[in-house]
């Protein structure tokens, strides 16, 4: 399933606005790692990629958001886990997730969370998909 160039735009000018948006108001949130201050993608485990990420920590209440992609290939990632509640969204491509014993499809744009330390299995039986993670350090 191809991505429209206009989902594309669209997405891409809402996350540099918010990057740009929290990078001028410091009293609401700082950068601590922008994304290109950091090294090319590295193996999570075998089978996913994760790119450069960056980090917003909000100062109101000490919360830290990172954002990274992850990039998976043909295969599958029997178990990964993430020492951080996360927020997963599929960007392109499509996977099939196992989490808390339910395997469900996932297409592009759907999102779905996973608990501190719990495990999730993904699966691609296509070309390459791509994952938006958000872990969020909420000091709990």
């Amino acid at each position: 399933m191809a991505i429209s160039k206009a989902r594309t735009s669209t997405a891409l000018a809402f996350w540099s606005f918010a990057a740009l948006a929290l990078q001028s108001t410091p009293a609401l949130a700082q950068v601590d790692a922008p994304p290109g201050d950091q090294p090319g993608y590295a193996v999570i485990v075998p089978g996913l990629l994760a790119g450069p990420a960056a980090s917003v920590r909000f100062e109101s209440n000490g919360m830290r958001i990172q954002q990274q992609d992850l990039v998976m290939g043909r295969g599958e990632v029997p178990t990964v886990r993430f020492p951080l509640r996360a927020l997963m969204e599929l960007r392109g491509g499509g996977v099939t997730t196992a989490l808390r014993g339910q395997v469900q499809n996932r297409v592009p744009g759907d999102f779905w969370e996973v608990a501190r330390d719990e495990a999730i299995g993904l699966s691609n039986r296509g070309d390459v998909a791509v994952i938006r993670l958000l872990l969020i350090d909420d000091g709990q």
